[in-house]
């Protein structure tokens, strides 16, 4: 740091390492408190009353073994990673994929997308978003979104860094010249257990989902392709969201991560600063779910980056937390449209 005189006072010049430095313990002291994480995910089991709906009303077509018709499963808030090919939580019940009753979704109330904010709410947002603007300092592709994906992934870096869930790649899509707040906040003894106990319903709902994904790329799979079969999946509300990447170079696999136009846009950047020259990226397909209550097509606009949706591509579609944030009206175009349009398609709600 530097020092100058103003008015006969120093006054310090901080770096961007120190300013770094003090943004830790904010972090620290935000994750302590349970406010990093979005307001939804600080209890597993407030899941929106749109995602209860679409998996009471949407069960399997058949009991067959292997893959066909719909599957349907729900994150219980103590379950931990399920066995390979027994899902959880999945619907008993016949009939074809029918979307969700009309009434409900959103939060309780009425309202729709999340609970207004209070003035102490909006204060915190603007100091995180500041406070994450540090961390994207001088970064080539820079900070073009909210801080709240940019929160669940540094959060999975975290935890991937803790030993507590397998993803390497949340790290890798960091900041070069700010990566090391993760090994800082770790190593420096900044997240003591009662910290990373409330970090416990990610953990849970990444290790359910993985076991989702691995059971239906289990089941697709051809004898004697080398796992090369072609099967597609549909990530809503992608966000920063690193399926795409682990699972990725997998022969055969394509992932369409679906999310708004300006999120989709800056996450294409950072997937393709991540992979190898000349590895094949996913498909980024720029829509606002909450358009679909006015007559907007999901699969219209996924389509059109190349899903397959006349069933005939073993498909699964995999939405981690976003029902919560859209209008109820939204919420029951988007499940109807998905579990109408994408016969035989598997599904992995968590909300």
């Amino acid at each position: 740091s530097t020092f100058n005189s103003v008015c006969g006072c120093h006054i310090v010049t901080p770096t961007p390492r120190l300013l770094t430095m003090m943004m830790l313990g904010i972090l620290a002291f935000l994750l302590w408190q349970g406010l990093l994480l979005p307001p939804h995910g600080r209890g597993t089991e407030a899941f929106s009353p749109a995602a209860r709906l679409a998996c009471r009303t949407a069960g399997p077509r058949d009991g067959a073994a292997g893959y066909s018709g719909t599957r349907l499963f729900s994150s219980p808030p103590t379950r931990e990673r399920p066995p390979a090919g027994s899902p959880p939580g999945s619907v008993a019940g016949g009939g074809g994929p029918r979307g969700p009753p009309a009434g409900g979704g959103g939060p309780p109330g009425g309202g729709g997308g999340p609970p207004p904010q209070t003035a102490a709410q909006k204060l915190l947002e603007v100091v995180l978003d500041a406070a994450f603007g540090l961390l994207y300092v001088g970064d080539d592709i820079g900070l073009r979104d909210s801080s709240k994906n940019l929160r669940v992934l540094w959060t999975r870096a975290i935890l991937n860094r803790l030993g507590k869930i397998d993803d390497p790649v949340a790290f890798q899509l960091l900041p070069e010249r700010t990566r090391w707040v993760v090994d800082a906040l770790v190593d420096g003894g900044l997240l003591p257990d009662s910290v990373v106990e409330k970090l416990d319903w990610i953990v849970r709902r990444t290790n359910f989902i993985d076991g989702q994904l691995d059971s239906f790329l289990d089941e697709t799979s051809s004898d004697g392709d080398d796992g090369g079969s072609r099967r597609q999946v549909l990530v809503l509300g992608s966000g920063y969201d690193t399926r795409c990447l682990r699972y990725g170079d997998r022969a055969g696999l394509d992932f369409f991560c679906v999310d708004l136009p300006a999120v989709a846009e800056n996450s294409r950047m950072v997937v393709e600063r991540y992979l190898p020259p000349g590895a094949r990226p996913p498909a980024f397909v720029p829509f606002d779910l909450n358009d679909a209550a006015a007559g907007g097509s999901l699969l219209g606009a996924a389509a059109g980056r190349g899903l397959v949706v006349d069933g005939s591509v073993p498909t699964m579609v995999l939405c981690e937390a976003v029902l919560f944030y859209l209008e109820p009206g939204a919420a029951r175009a988007v499940t109807s449209e998905l579990f109408s349009g994408l016969p035989g398609a598997r599904f992995c709600l968590t909300d």
